[in-house]
């Protein structure tokens, strides 16, 4: 049985819930921090996501459909107000970029409207996780910690005042209403894709597109997956689980097709744009399957034996981000990392690796459908 048939009965309960309105903030927005998604609208089941199928309308869709996991600005205007000042601090915490990076008409993609901090888009929707009873976070469904001290995130910080942390008939709604819908979506649109094939040998690739920041504020994030200086990551870091605990959730063929591609699309670029996206990055291009490999997701939608392959592909934001230095004396030679709340994004930059992610895909589909 495939993890979407396992998950089915599960993901189609609750639907009472989802027709149901919740007017929602924008936590960018109102940290005063530029947003790439509307203002504060009213969110239900049925508009949570951001679902961009304009490629399916064409005979030249690519076999590969775009996930964007950790884009969402927004929280129901109640959970904001039961947040501490820390908890909405870090409920800003979205994968930057991501929201136009992974988003074009020659692919098709799901977005997600919703903040991790309310239901996490990327946990797979299985029954023995995505249930009422998981309270602890980061790391699974629903959050209870993770805030901010002072500049500084800290994970085992709550994120809701005393007396206002979220019961289980909350949490239960909040899964129902938008966590099971936007996977819902997902699974939706990697079927119309699936459908869409030829013959049976043809494959789907499936690719979550992350960001990560490489902020002064976020030192006890890096410490947890093991790294030293964020700043010495390269700009794409290609995931596809983490073999020593399971079987690659890709294809070799397809995981190193794309690096390839990324990288000779990367060669072919103006050397101006190559210096905007590479002048603040010290680790290469592309890496593989190195510190941030995709064990949530990946490992979801990437069944192999059914033709389903999956990817992870982190983004470091230092392409497409900039900052103003963190707060504090600097001491002789050191170059201060930059602060989370005090950032733009690089227009430019943005494109570019939208772009770079648009021929890339473009490029393997003929691989994907056997055609070479």
């Amino acid at each position: 049985m495939s993890n979407f048939e396992k998950t089915l009965g599960y993901a189609d309960s609750g639907w009472e819930h989802r027709e149901e309105p919740m007017a929602t903030v924008n936590v960018l927005q109102k940290l005063n921090l530029p947003t790439l998604q509307e203002a504060e609208i009213e969110l239900n089941g049925n508009n949570c996501f951001d679902l961009d199928d304009r490629a399916l309308r064409s005979r030249n869709c690519p076999n590969v459909v775009v996930g964007r996991p950790h884009a969402g600005e927004h929280i129901p205007s109640d959970l904001f107000d039961k947040m501490t000042e820390g908890g909405q601090k870090g409920a800003s915490i979205i994968d930057r970029g991501t929201q136009i990076i992974g988003q074009s008409e020659k692919f098709p993609s799901v977005g997600f409207k919703i903040s991790r901090y309310v239901v996490d888009g990327n946990r797979p929707p299985i029954p023995e996780t995505a249930n009422q009873k998981i309270s602890v976070a980061p790391g699974e469904v629903v959050w209870t910690k993770g805030a901010f001290e002072g500049e500084q995130f800290a994970m085992d910080k709550p994120i809701y005042q005393d007396g206002q942390e979220l019961d289980e008939e909350t949490r239960q709604k909040l899964i129902e209403k938008y966590y099971l819908t936007y996977y819902n979506a997902v699974m939706g649109t990697l079927g119309a894709v699936a459908d869409r094939r030829q013959n049976p040998a043809e494959r789907v690739l499936m690719i979550d597109v992350h960001s990560f920041p490489i902020s002064g504020n976020f030192e006890q994030y890096y410490g947890h997956y093991g790294i030293k200086d964020p700043r010495e990551l390269p700009l794409f870091i290609i995931g596809w689980g983490n073999e020593a605990k399971g079987p690659a959730r890709c294809d070799e063929d397809i995981r190193e097709a794309f690096a390839d591609a990324l990288e000779k699309n990367y060669q072919v670029l103006p050397e101006k744009d190559k210096k905007l996206i590479m002048g603040k990055l010290k680790g290469g291009l592309v890496s593989r399957n190195d510190i941030l490999k995709g064990v949530q997701n990946v490992k979801f939608y990437g069944e192999r034996e059914k033709g389903f392959n999956a990817l992870q592909l982190e983004l470091n934001e230092a392409a497409f981000v900039e900052e103003e230095p963190m707060a504090g004396e600097k001491t002789a030679g050191e170059e201060k990392m930059g602060d989370w709340f005090k950032f733009q994004y690089n227009q430019k930059g943005l494109k570019i690796i939208q772009q770079l992610l648009e021929k890339s895909i473009l490029d393997i589909d003929p691989l994907l459908k056997g055609e070479k």
